[in-house]
């Protein structure tokens, strides 16, 4: 069983058993009321960190002082800018031994037989790829079958790619390319999945008039979610 030093429950059902987590002291803090917008539970392991603390933590990147199974814990955030910055705290806190670790059980995340499915699990083992190149060599070719898996959040699959640009080789922007082509109804796909073709020196590879479409999406851009159309954001990759 995992633990955490100390996670913020939503009393709207966040289900702490999908996270595997366990719970040695449930209480109140009305005191941190003021700093939340509806009612919080606390749940707490050991230390006296809260999860707001954490979050403020990891909006400033001061990912030092966070454990990784913390960090990893907030992949299943349900504000998914938390997830992108967890994934980056686990880039900077896992290395060798523990970045193959962590990797594992994020794949086990995404498989049927955890029965504790990481939304963000994909974001994760990317930025554990990034920083441990030598450790990530047999794990390529798992991730990139990501793409296959309908039950993955794909769009992240895609950024990961993105992120995985400088030791990925060619078969990953064709492999995208194809899956562009079956899931360009998924606009939030399609934006993550061009920026990676670009991060891939691959966008040649794309007519960009065929994603001409007005739908907004939310992307982020490594500092926050930004709120854009599908056609505004292929006209400012394509200028950049």
């Amino acid at each position: 069983e995992q633990e955490i030093t100390l996670l913020y429950v939503l009393l709207k059902g966040y289900d702490i058993t999908s996270a595997g987590l366990t719970v040695t002291d449930v209480g109140w803090k009305p005191e941190r009321a003021d700093r939340c917008k509806s009612p919080y539970k606390v749940i707490k392991v050991a230390g006296n960190r809260t999860v707001m603390d954490v979050r403020d933590m990891l909006r400033r990147r001061e990912f030092q002082g966070i454990k990784p199974r913390v960090a990893m814990s907030f992949l299943y955030d349900p504000d998914e800018f938390y997830r992108f910055r967890a994934a980056e705290a686990l880039g900077v806190l896992c290395r060798g031994r523990t970045a193959r670790e962590f990797i594992l059980r994020l794949f086990w995340h995404l498989s049927d037989e955890s029965g504790a499915y990481c939304i963000g699990a994909p974001l994760g083992i990317a930025e554990i790829g990034r920083s441990n190149p030598d450790v990530f060599e047999g794990f390529k070719n798992k991730y990139i079958s990501l793409l296959d898996n309908w039950e993955v959040e794909r769009k992240y699959v895609a950024y990961g790619i993105g992120r995985l640009s400088g030791i990925l080789d060619d078969r990953a922007a064709q492999i995208l390319l194809e899956k562009l082509r079956e899931l360009r109804g998924d606009p939030e796909f399609v934006v993550y999945a061009l920026w990676a073709l670009k991060m891939l020196d691959s966008l040649h590879l794309v007519n960009l008039e065929d994603f001409d479409i007005c739908d907004l999406v939310g992307f982020y851009d490594g500092e926050r979610i930004v709120r854009i159309s599908v056609r505004e954001f292929v006209r400012r990759l394509a200028s950049q």
